[in-house]
Order: C-alpha cells, then sequence, then structure tokens
C-alpha cells in the first residue's frame, strides 16, 4: 500500500459544510453564479486566509454572472489537443455495475469539474495576470459558454471514508499529473463513491502517464491556459480593497500552486474523461 495521505482537503480548506457568516454565504453566490453544484477547493482554501475569499470572488464575480469567464473557458476547451479515446459503451459501465442512476451521478461529476476548473483556470490565472501588469488586449472571440450544471454532488469523501483499496487508487490516480501530491484532486474524491468507475479511470489514464504524453498534455493546456488567460484580464474592472501585501503573497501562492499542479492538471485529464463518457445514457 502506498504512503498514508491526508483524510480530508490536502491544503488548509474551509469545507462547504463547516461555512459559516460571509463565507457561507459567498460559497452559495459561487455555486449559484457558476452554474456549478460545486465550490472547487481553490475556494475553500482561499477562505482560510484573512479577506483573500472575499476580495477575490470580488474581483471575479462581474466577469462569472455575465458569463465572460464561461465563454472563455469554453474557448480554452475549443483549444486543448487531447488524444482521441472511445467513449465507454453503456454495456462496459453496466458491466461494471453502474446502474442508470450511477451514471447519471458520476456524468453530473465530470461535467462539474469539467466546466468548473476551466472557469477557475481562465479567472484566477486572469486575475494574476492582471495584477502583475500581464494583459493582452487582444478580444477573446465570443463562444457559447455551455449551460449550468442541474443537481447535487454526493458528499467529498475523505480518504479514511475509503476502503483501503480505494484510497490507494486514488493516490494512484493522483499521481499521474503531480507525482508529489502537493494537491489532491477533489475529482477523484467524489468519483470514489464508484470504486469501479474509478479503475476504469486508472486504465484509461495509466498508459497516457507510462509514455509520458500526461506531462506533454498538461504543459500546453497550462501555456494554452494563461495566454487565454492574459486576454481575459483584460476585461477585470479596476480593483478595490486589494488586501495586505502579506495577504497577498499567500493569495499569489495559492494560485500558483493550484494553476500549477491542480486546476492546471485537471482541466485536461478531466475533459479528456468527460469527453469518453456517455452522458444521458
Amino acid at each position: 500500500m502506498t504512503t498514508a495521505l491526508p483524510t480530508g482537503d490536502p491544503v488548509p480548506a474551509i469545507t462547504e459544510g463547516d461555512a459559516k457568516g460571509e463565507i457561507a454565504s459567498i460559497y452559495k453566490d459561487i455555486r449559484a453564479t457558476t452554474g456549478v453544484p460545486v465550490v472547487n477547493l481553490i475556494w475553500r482554501h482561499l477562505a482560510t486566509m484573512p479577506g483573500a475569499l472575499p476580495w477575490t470572488w470580488r474581483a471575479l464575480r462581474q466577469l462569472y454572472a455575465a458569463d465572460t469567464v464561461a465563454s472563455a473557458a469554453a474557448h480554452l476547451h475549443g483549444q486543448l489537443a487531447l488524444p482521441a479515446m472511445e467513449i465507454w459503451p453503456t454495456s462496459v459501465l453496466e458491466s461494471a455495475g453502474l446502474n442508470q442512476t450511477d451514471r447519471e451521478s458520476i456524468g453530473r461529476i465530470l461535467s462539474s469539474y469539467d466546466r468548473s476548473n476551466a472557469m477557475n483556470l481562465v479567472a484566477l490565472a486572469a486575475l494574476q495576470a492582471h495584477v502583475r501588469g500581464q494583459v493582452d488586449t487582444t478580444p477573446l472571440p465570443n463562444t457559447d459558454p455551455g449551460g449550468n450544471i442541474q443537481g447535487d454532488l454526493p458528499f467529498l469523501l475523505t480518504l479514511d471514508q475509503m476502503t483501503p483499496a480505494t484510497a490507494d487508487l486514488v493516490y494512484r490516480l493522483n499521481t499521474i499529473g503531480d507525482p508529489n501530491h502537493k494537491v489532491i484532486a477533489s475529482m477523484y474524491r467524489h468519483l470514489a463513491h464508484w470504486p469501479a468507475f474509478l479503475a476504469l479511470v486508472w486504465e484509461r489514464l495509466a498508459p497516457l502517464a507510462a509514455d509520458g504524453r500526461v506531462d506533454s498534455i498538461i504543459a500546453d493546456n497550462l501555456v494554452t491556459g494563461r495566454n487565454v488567460a492574459s486576454r481575459l484580464a483584460a476585461q477585470i474592472p479596476a480593483l478595490e480593497n486589494t488586501p495586505s501585501p502579506e495577504v497577498l503573497a499567500q493569495i499569489n501562492e495559492a494560485f500558483d500552486l493550484f494553476i500549477q499542479f491542480a486546476i492546471g492538471r485537471m482541466v485536461p485529464l478531466g475533459s479528456l474523461l468527460c469527453r469518453s463518457f456517455p452522458h444521458g445514457e
């Protein structure tokens, strides 16, 4: 078995269940405004820093609400260079013990992360580019932002709530693109309700990791994502009530960590899995 991992979020975070007051209100607004039934780990991590979550969300909310972020994320999706993958036949999923209700839940999880990760990548990288003065005034194309994700996600499992085999599988999947486990992808923890599906995911992603394609895919996506973000940065309104230099440094450190090792990694991997799943069958 593998080395023990943290049982909950891999970085300091305030869970959706533990959020109170202003943090809970912002979480609710994030879900409503982004059209995704999950508050991603980057937001939960920012909530641990004094004033970081309110400032970051206030700086970006207008672009999320106007679907500007979603349009930029859709443009990013269109630029991803992903290997062609066969869609999982429904019979394969059924043979793995996944009934229609299971498949609907899995499809919702994949769609939620596919949408939210791309949006958060371009938005957070845009804010970082704005602060650093790395703005590209070339307009982004007007791309269909897509629709909101309907329904709820199951509760987010901690590793100690999984069987040892499932926790080990989550660990192995997380190694793909992040061998040092700087951030454990929440998507895998959500999918751990269906270990049989995680096994199928492993069979699909492990060969890409073994021959080095995953590293190239992630690196290429990061370049593309930052290029899109620098163009989106031109649309961020003037920033107000900027946090102290100490908190701003913490925010920048969080952005670097998540853009490099979490969101930037899971945008292409999550999109590949989402495109491979037979939604609506």
